[in-house]
């Protein structure tokens, strides 16, 4: 029956409770990790000479895989953007620059402690929330 509720909540309520949840998260994750930078005890290596940390090579190999995939659903987001309701594309809109920022945020914290393996997990588990939420998008049906 068309128009029946179900016990479930609308689609749009998950994902936004989910991106607030990252951003929450990610936010409170850069504020409690946030440590000043120590002197140097040594100058430092020029950036063109130093080779990179193991964990920074980690990242970057994590950016470049959450970057492809992100390259191969955006286009198939866009096409269904039009076929969306108003409300639900703002709402994934939405959804979509929450967990930017918090991607941001968490990229820079990583960038200060790239030993943390908490930040690292973090970063792994909202560019997943990423995909996956512009996997969801792309899927609804029109008119959703």
């Amino acid at each position: 029956m068309a128009g029946a509720r179900t016990g479930r909540s609308p689609a749009w309520l998950r994902y936004a409770a989910a991106a607030a949840v990252v951003l929450a998260a990610a936010l409170g994750a850069a504020f409690l990790l946030r440590r000043p930078a120590p002197p140097p005890a040594l100058p430092e290596v020029p950036p063109a000479i130093a080779a990179p940390s193991p964990q920074l090579a980690a990242l970057r190999a994590m950016e470049a895989d959450y970057g492809r995939a992100r390259a191969e659903l955006l286009p198939l987001l866009e096409q269904r953007r039009d076929l969306m309701s108003p409300e639900t594309r703002m709402v994934v809109d939405r959804n979509l620059a929450l967990i930017d920022q918090a991607l941001k945020d968490i990229r820079a914290a990583v960038e200060k402690d790239p030993n943390n393996r908490q930040l690292m997990e973090l970063l792994n588990q909202t560019y997943r929330q990423e995909n996956d939420l512009m996997r969801r998008a792309a899927a609804l049906p029109a008119g959703a």
